[in-house]
């Protein structure tokens, strides 16, 4: 996967249907691309979600707009930010509940907190509400190291790919955002005509 941006923002939606993920996007105003897992024969799969306001990695909007997609579509929402491959956030939200917050750096932008902080967030007990049938156990393990390079994880990309393998989500979520997208970097595995754009000209 080629990656030419260091910081990133997406939400998965997990079984949806996608016309009604692109009509409500086209009726909320939104720009941004959507990526369907192709891997189900199903009407309801995964997407993605590269959203244009995303990519300017505000905690409070990214979390927010998961958690009006995840009420409106009655659906789960998996939203993560990237902050310059040092920090990891994720949120998942099911039916408009927050389950489970994530931060693998408190102290990487709150000044308030200790630099060297360990992660908090993403307790398996809870996850496991909605990911009921998958093994979390590598869940703690992936989510607690520490993100300093001459400790474990050197990118949050890698840490969010791990997360995404644990969870079974769509791979292209990793190291993609609205601006990968628009400017055709995007994982190899897809071809742009997999991103199907809404209110972009």
């Amino acid at each position: 996967m080629k990656i030419t941006t260091k910081n990133y923002a997406n939400i998965t939606l997990l079984k949806v249907d996608q016309k009604q993920v692109l009509k409500l996007l086209e009726s909320e105003g939104r720009h941004a691309y959507v990526v369907s897992d192709g891997t189900s024969e199903m009407m309801e799969r995964d997407a993605v979600i590269y959203d244009e306001e995303l990519d300017e990695l505000d905690a409070k909007v990214v979390s927010e707009m998961a958690q009006r997609l995840s009420k409106q579509l009655r659906c789960v929402t998996f939203a993560v930010i990237n902050y310059n491959d040092e920090t990891l956030l994720t949120w998942l939200y099911r039916s408009g509940e927050l389950i489970d917050a994530y931060n693998s750096q408190p102290g990487y932008l709150n000044t308030k907190v200790e630099e060297n902080q360990p992660p908090t967030g993403a307790n398996p007990d809870k996850m496991a509400k909605v990911f009921k049938d998958l093994p979390l156990s590598d869940l703690a393990a992936i989510t607690r190291k520490p993100s300093y390079p001459d400790e474990n994880y050197i990118t949050a990309t890698d840490r969010h790919a791990d997360i995404v393998s644990v969870l079974r989500l769509p791979r292209f979520a990793v190291g993609t955002g609205f601006y990968t997208v628009k400017i055709g970097d995007i994982p190899a595995d897809l071809v742009a005509g997999d991103f199907v754009p809404v209110n972009i000209k």
